[in-house]
C-alpha cells in the first residue's frame, strides 16, 4: 500500500497542463487551456483544462478530474497505480505504508476502496437524472444554472457579459446531480449494477423504511458531491426542490466509514493548489458558498459542512500547508445575517469560537466582513460577492482586532472590560512569535486605550497557559499477578523473585504454541517497563538456552532479561503451562480437514472464519450429535501483527484474501456479465473454475486435470478474462511470466494454493523445453523434484494441487503433448466498439471489489459436487460421445472438456445458473471439435514438413520444379484479395499433386504415418501460415531426375530453352512454417523480378499441368 506521505507529494507537484499535454496537444485559452476530449470522437476541442482549479473536463462526454483521475480515466489505472505512473514521471519515491493495522482496520479499508466505486457510479447516476427531459429534472438544472452558472461581469463600459462556457459551467466541473422524486429509484439502480446494497446503507445513500423496504434517502434533492482532498467522491450534500418549510433546505451525508462531517473539508480538492500557493484559504460556512466562490475563481475556498469546526479540520490545513508553516492563513468569510434584538449574529459567533481554534492550531487568522444593509437581512459571500474584484474590496482584518471590536462595547463597566480584555489577550498570546504577540498587545491599546491594563492581562494570560498545561501524574504500574506456584511475580511490567529480586525488565503473555513436528515456535506478547508492545515468535531451543533467550528478546528492543538459567527455567514452565496450541497451515485453498483458507481466515461450513491480530483463526468442532467438541487453533502467519511491516513477506497470502461481500453482484449475473464482456470463452472459463473449486475430487476421479489456455493478440481481451477468472481468488493479480520465472518459481507458485487458480503469462513456443515438460507434468499433477532443507534433506517432490491459466500470443503447438493437455480458447478481437466498453468497465467495477464471496458460494455446494460427480461424469461423456460421433477425437481431448461440463452440470443441480446443460454441451462440442481440428493439424503437418524437407534433400522434389520460394510485396489468392505486406515477404509456392504422391512414397520409406490425400490437402488448407491457392499461373521448371527438361530449336542457328509448365500453387507464410516446423527449404532463392504471369493459359506454347 503506498504511503499517505508519497499521495500528498504527487499531488503538491503534479501539474494538470503538464500530464494532460502527454495526452492531448493543449492551446492557451484565457487562463485555461483547451483541446480535443481524449475520452470521445471530438471535433471541436470540448476539453478544458484549468491550472488553478487543478483539474480537466470534458463538457461534452463529462470525462476528465484532477490529474490522478484523468490518468486513471485514460489509461484503466487504479488510483494507486495512477499515483506510482504520476510519482515516476515526477521522480518522486514512492514509499510503502509501514503502518500496523489491525484486521478490523483492514476491513474498514477494503470497504472504503469498495464504496469509492460505488460513489463514482451514484455520482454518475444523479448526473444522469438531472440531464432527463422532465419537470423535475429541469428545474433542478434551471435552480443550478441560476445558483452558480450565471456569473457575470460587467465591462468598461458597464455593459454585462457572461464569461465562456468552460467557466461558466461549474456545476459540469463539480459533477452536481439530482435525486429523483422517487422511493426507489437509486435502490433499482444498485441492484442492476450488483452493487453491495448493505454497503451503500451504512455509507447513508440508502435506508430502511418502516416498511422493512430498502429505499433511497436523497429524494427531489440537488445532489453535490462531497469529495475528499484527493477528488474522490465520499459523501453529499443534498439542496431540497420542495417548497415546504418544514422540510431541511440542506441535509448533509451522515457520518459512516467513509466520511465524517468533524474532519471533512468541502471544496479541498480543487482548494489545495491555489492555497498552496498563496499561502491562504478563504473559509466560509457551507458547501454552496464555496461552490459559488470558487466557480469566481476564487479556488482557494473551503467550507466545514456546518458551522461547527473542529480540531481535526485545522489539521488537515495544517498538512496541506506544511506543519511547520506559521505563515498559513485562514480568513473567514462569516455571513452577516444579526437578527433584532441580537449584538451579534450566529455567523459572527461561529468565526469567534473558529477562528480561536485556528489560532490554537498555528494558523494567521484574518476576517473579511461582509457589510449588512440592515439589521434582520442577511448577507452572505454567495449573494454578496459576484467576481473576485468585490472580494478584494472587503476590508481584511487580522481576528484578535476584529474580535476585539466584537466584544468591546462603549458601555462596558471596567470589570466587564478587564474581562474581555482578558479574554482577547488569551487569543494573542496564541501567536506563537513573542515580537507579533507584542504588536498586537501595542495595537489593540492604542485602538481601545488602557495600555497598562492590556500588558498586564497578556502577562497574566500566559501564566494561566503555562498552569493549564501541569497534568496530574496518574498513578502507574499494573496489578499484582502473585504466581506461587512458579517462584515469581510481575508488578510493573517486571518479573520479580518471590524476594524481590529483578528477574526482568519486561513481562511474557503467552499467545500459541505453533505445532510442528520439525519446525514448532512459540508465540509470545512482551510488554516492557515503558510499556513498549512486541508480538515475537521464538523458536524452542531460544526458550532453553539462556544466551539464545537473551539475544531473541533483546533484538526486539528495550527487553532485557537479568537472571540466570534457573530462573527462565521456572518462566518456561509457566510459559508451558498456559500456552494453547495451534497449527500452522502452510498451503492456502483445500485443507484436508475440511475447509477452504483464505489468506486472512477459513470459509467452514458455510461460514468466514477471520483470523485475529496474531493469525490464530479458531473453529469450533461438533460430533456426530452436532454437540461442541472443541475447538481447534489454526495459525495463519502472514496476517499475524507480528510480521504487519514487513512487505517483503506473504505476499500472495495477503493477495489471496476473502474480502467482505461489498458487491451484491449474484452469480448468474456476474457470469452474465462476463459472458457480454468475453463471449464464448467466458461461458468456458466459469466451467473450469468451477471445476478448479473442486480440483481434489475430480482428479480423484480421472487422475489428470487439463491447463486452461487463453490464446490471442494483444488487445484481444485473453488477459482480462485471465484476470478475471483470478479475481474469485485474487482480486489485483499480477501472473507470473514464464519467459523469466525460474523452474523453482513456477513450482512454489503452483504448490502455494489448492483448489483455486494459478496464472502463467507470456507463453511462447520458444521458451526452454523444459518448462515445457514441466506444463505437461502439471497435468499428470507432477511437481518438481527439490531437497527439503525443513526435515531431513531428502528429496522431495512439490505438490501440484491447483489449477493453471496459461496465456499468451502463440498457441502451444511446438508440442502437442502440451497443446492436447489443455482447454484451448482463442481470442481475435482486438477493436471494440463504445458499447462494448461500456460493459467491460462495469464488469470491472464489479470485479476490483472483490468476488470472493462468489467463490464460498459455490464452495458452499462442496457436498452435493462430491456425491454427483461420479455419475454425472459418466452421464456427460455418454452425452459428448454422441455429439462427436462420426468424429475422429483425441481421447484425452474429449474427456477433459468432459471434466469441465460435468462440473457445470453438477453444480446446476443445486444453485441458480445463468445457462442450460444443452447450451453449455453444444459450447463443450464446439471446443473439443475446434481444439481436436487444431490439435491433428499441428500434428500431422509437423510430420508432413519433416517429410517436405527431407524430400527436397534427397531429390524426390525440386526448387523450382515442384515448389519456390519467393519475395513477394503482395500476393492475391483465392482467401486473400491483393495482400499488401509491409516488407518483401518469404512466400512458399508449392504445386500440391505431385508432392503429395512423392510424400506417400517419403512417408512408408520413413515409417512414418500417410495420409490420404484428402486429408493431406485438408491439413495443408488450414495448416499455419496457409495463405490460400494462388490467383494467376505461376512458371515453374520441368525437372526429371534432377535436370531441367529443355527445348532444342531446329536448324543451324537453332539453341534451346528451358521447358516450364504453369500451376495454381498453394502459398504459405515461409518464415512461419520455418518458426513452427523448423522448415529449411532455402538453397537457392529467386525474387521473382524475371518471372512472369500469364492469365492466358491457352496461348502458351506448353500445355499447363494436370
Amino acid at each position: 500500500m503506498i504511503s499517505k506521505q508519497t499521495i500528498d507529494r504527487v499531488f503538491n507537484r503534479v501539474n494538470i497542463v503538464d500530464v494532460v499535454s502527454d495526452y492531448v496537444d493543449l492551446k492557451k485559452s484565457g487562463v485555461n487551456y483547451k483541446g480535443l476530449c481524449p475520452f470521445h470522437h471530438d471535433h471541436t476541442p470540448s476539453f478544458v483544462v484549468s491550472p488553478a482549479k487543478g483539474i480537466a473536463h470534458c463538457f461534452v462526454c463529462g470525462g476528465g478530474g484532477n490529474a490522478v483521475k484523468f490518468v486513471m480515466q485514460k489509461e484503466g489505472y487504479t488510483f494507486p497505480e495512477a499515483i506510482c505512473k504520476l510519482a515516476k514521471k515526477y521522480n518522486i519515491e514512492v514509499e510503502e505504508d509501514t503502518e500496523k493495522r489491525s484486521d478490523e482496520e483492514l476491513r474498514v479499508m477494503q470497504k472504503r476502496e469498495s464504496m469509492f466505486i460505488i460513489y463514482e457510479a451514484v455520482t454518475q447516476f444523479y448526473r444522469e437524472q438531472i440531464k432527463k427531459d422532465t419537470a423535475q429534472a429541469k428545474a433542478a438544472r434551471e435552480y443550478v444554472e441560476r445558483r452558480w452558472n450565471s456569473r457575470v461581469v460587467v465591462d468598461d463600459k458597464k455593459k454585462k457579459k457572461t464569461f465562456d462556457d468552460e467557466d461558466r459551467d461549474f456545476s459540469e466541473i463539480k459533477q452536481i446531480g439530482y435525486a429523483p422524486d422517487a422511493w426507489d429509484a437509486l435502490v433499482n439502480f444498485a441492484r442492476a449494477k450488483g452493487y453491495d446494497l448493505k454497503l451503500m446503507e451504512e455509507a447513508g445513500l440508502i435506508k430502511v423504511s418502516s416498511k422493512g423496504n430498502l429505499i433511497d434517502f436523497y429524494r427531489n434533492r440537488i445532489m453535490i458531491p462531497i469529495t475528499d482532498k484527493y477528488g474522490r467522491v465520499i459523501a453529499f450534500t443534498a439542496r431540497t426542490m420542495q417548497d415546504d418549510a418544514d422540510t431541511a433546505k440542506y441535509i448533509n451525508n451522515k457520518d459512516s466509514f467513509m466520511y465524517s462531517k468533524g474532519s471533512t473539508l468541502f471544496g479541498l480538492d480543487i482548494a489545495r493548489n491555489e492555497a498552496i500557493q498563496q499561502n491562504k484559504v478563504y473559509c466560509v460556512e457551507g458547501a454552496p458558498d464555496a461552490m459559488k466562490l470558487q466557480s469566481l475563481r476564487i479556488e482557494n475556498t473551503v467550507a466545514a459542512l456546518g458551522t461547527a469546526w473542529t480540531k481535526a479540520h485545522f489539521q488537515v490545513l495544517r498538512r496541506l500547508f506544511g506543519k511547520s508553516n506559521s505563515n498559513a492563513t485562514v480568513c473567514w468569510i462569516p455571513d452577516s445575517d444579526q437578527k433584532a434584538g441580537q449584538s451579534l449574529g450566529p455567523g459572527f459567533l461561529a468565526v469567534m469560537k473558529n477562528g480561536k481554534l485556528a489560532m490554537e492550531e498555528g494558523f494567521r487568522v484574518t476576517v473579511k466582513e461582509i457589510p449588512q444593509e440592515k439589521v434582520g437581512m442577511k448577507a452572505d459571500a454567495d449573494s454578496y460577492i459576484s467576481s473576485k474584484a468585490v472580494l478584494d474590496d472587503l476590508e481584511e482584518q487580522d481576528f484578535p482586532i476584529w474580535y476585539a471590536e466584537k466584544v468591546l462595547k462603549k458601555d462596558d463597566n471596567t470589570s466587564e472590560r478587564t474581562d474581555k480584555i482578558k479574554e482577547v489577550c488569551a487569543i494573542v498570546i496564541l501567536i506563537s512569535d513573542e515580537y507579533t504577540q507584542n504588536a498586537f498587545i501595542e495595537k489593540l491599546a492604542n485602538k481601545f486605550g488602557g495600555k497598562n491594563l492590556w500588558r498586564s492581562a497578556q502577562k497574566q494570560a500566559i501564566k494561566d497557559r503555562e498552569r493549564a498545561k501541569i497534568e496530574a501524574i496518574s498513578k502507574r504500574g499494573d496489578a499484582l499477578d502473585i504466581l506461587k506456584n512458579y517462584g515469581f511475580y510481575q508488578e510493573n511490567n517486571c518479573i520479580f523473585s518471590n524476594n524481590g529480586v529483578q528477574w526482568s525488565n519486561f513481562i511474557m503473555k503467552p499467545l500459541f504454541h505453533i505445532k510442528d513436528p520439525y519446525n514448532s515456535k512459540r508465540l509470545y506478547k512482551l510488554t516492557n517497563v515503558n510499556r513498549e508492545e512486541v508480538l515475537i515468535e521464538m523458536k524452542e531451543a531460544e526458550m532453553y538456552s539462556l544466551q539464545n533467550f537473551r539475544e531473541r528478546v533483546g533484538s526486539m528492543g528495550n527487553f532485557r532479561w537479568k537472571s540466570g538459567p534457573a530462573e527462565l527455567n521456572a518462566l518456561g514452565d509457566f510459559l508451558y503451562d498456559n500456552t494453547e496450541t495451534a497449527e500452522e497451515i502452510k498451503q492456502l485453498g483445500w485443507n484436508k480437514a475440511g475447509f477452504f483458507v483464505w489468506g486472512n481466515g477459513i470459509f467452514n461450513e458455510g461460514k468466514f472464519v477471520a483470523v485475529d491480530d496474531y493469525g490464530i483463526c479458531r473453529l469450533d468442532r461438533y460430533n456426530e450429535e452436532g454437540q461442541l467438541a472443541g475447538t481447534v487453533n489454526y495459525y495463519l502467519p502472514a496476517m499475524s501483527k507480528i510480521y504487519s511491516d514487513r512487505k517483503d513477506m506473504f505476499k500472495f497470502e495477503r493477495l489471496f484474501s476473502n474480502r467482505e461481500n461489498h458487491s451484491s453482484v449474484t452469480l448468474p449475473n456476474y457470469c452474465k456479465m462476463m459472458a457480454e464482456v468475453f463471449g464464448t470463452n467466458a461461458k468456458v472459463g466459469i466451467m473450469f473454475l468451477f471445476a478448479t473449486l473442486f480440483r481434489d475430487i475430480v482428479v480423484s476421479f480421472t487422475k489428470n486435470f487439463p491447463i486452461l489456455n487463453l490464446f490471442g493478440p494483444k488487445g484481444s481481451g485473453k488477459s482480462e478474462l485471465g484476470h478475471t477468472l483470478m479475481s474469485f481468488f485474487i482480486a489485483d493479480n499480477t501472473p507470473l511470466n514464464i519467459q523469466n520465472a525460474t523452474i523453482a518459481a513456477l513450482a512454489d507458485a503452483i504448490a502455494q494454493c489448492s483448489n483455486a487458480l494459478v496464472r502463467i503469462d507470456e507463453y511462447k513456443n520458444c521458451i526452454d523445453p523444459v518448462k515445457i515438460e514441466f506444463l505437461k507434468g502439471l497435468y499428470d499433477g507432477t511437481g518438481r523434484s527439490r531437497m527439503n532443507m525443513d526435515l531431513d534433506k531428502k528429496r522431495e517432490i512439490t505438490s501440484v494441487d491447483s489449477a493453471v491459466i496459461l496465456s499468451g500470443q502463440e498457441m502451444p503447438t511446438v508440442d502437442v503433448a502440451l497443446f492436447s493437455r489443455t482447454i484451448y480458447l482463442t481470442f481475435s478481437q482486438t477493436v471494440h466498439d463504445r458499447d462494448a466498453k461500456v460493459k467491460f468497465n462495469e464488469l470491472t467495477a464489479i470485479r476490483k471489489m472483490g468476488v470472493s464471496h462468489l467463490t464460498n458460494e459455490i464452495l458452499s455446494h462442496r457436498p452435493e459436487f462430491e456425491n454427483a460427480f461420479h455419475d454425472t461424469y459418466k452421464l456427460v461423456c455418454d452425452d459428448l460421445s454422441l455429439g462427436i460421433q462420426g468424429n475422429e477425437v483425441e481421447d484425452r481431448i474429449w474427456r477433459d472438456w468432459a471434466v469441465l461440463l460435468t462440473s457445470y452440470k453438477c453444480l446446476q443441480s443445486c444453485m441458480s445458473l445463468p445457462w442450460t446443460y444443452d447450451e453449455m454441451k453444444n459450447i463443450t462440442i464446439e471446443g473439443i471439435r475446434l481444439q481436436n481440428q487444431e490439435c491433428a493439424s499441428s500434428n500431422e503437418m509437423g510430420n508432413f514438413w519433416d517429410i517436405f524437407q527431407y524430400m527436397s534433400q534427397s531429390g524426390m522434389i525440386y526448387d523450382e520444379g515442384d515448389y519456390k520460394i519467393k519475395y513477394l510485396d503482395a500476393i492475391s489468392t483465392n482467401i486473400l484479395d491483393n495482400r499488401i505486406f509491409n516488407k518483401k515477404t518469404a512466400i512458399l509456392l508449392i504445386r500440391p499433386k505431385r508432392i503429395i504422391l512423392q510424400f506417400k512414397k517419403a512417408a512408408k520409406m520413413t515409417d512414418s504415418k500417410a495420409m490420404n490425400e484428402r486429408s493431406i490437402r485438408f491439413y495443408l488448407q488450414t495448416s499455419p501460415g496457409y495463405l490460400g491457392k494462388k490467383k494467376g499461373s505461376e512458371r515453374f521448371k520441368v525437372i526429371i531426375d534432377g535436370e531441367v527438361q529443355k527445348q532444342y530449336a531446329c536448324g543451324e542457328n537453332g539453341g534451346s530453352r528451358e521447358l516450364v509448365q504453369f500451376d495454381n500453387p498453394l502459398c504459405f507464410d515461409y518464415e512461419l512454417l520455418k518458426s513452427k516446423f523448423d522448415l529449411n527449404l532455402e538453397t537457392s532463392l529467386s525474387n521473382g523480378d524475371s518471372d512472369e504471369e500469364d492469365m492466358n493459359e491457352g496461348a502458351l506454347p506448353f500445355p499447363p499441368a494436370n
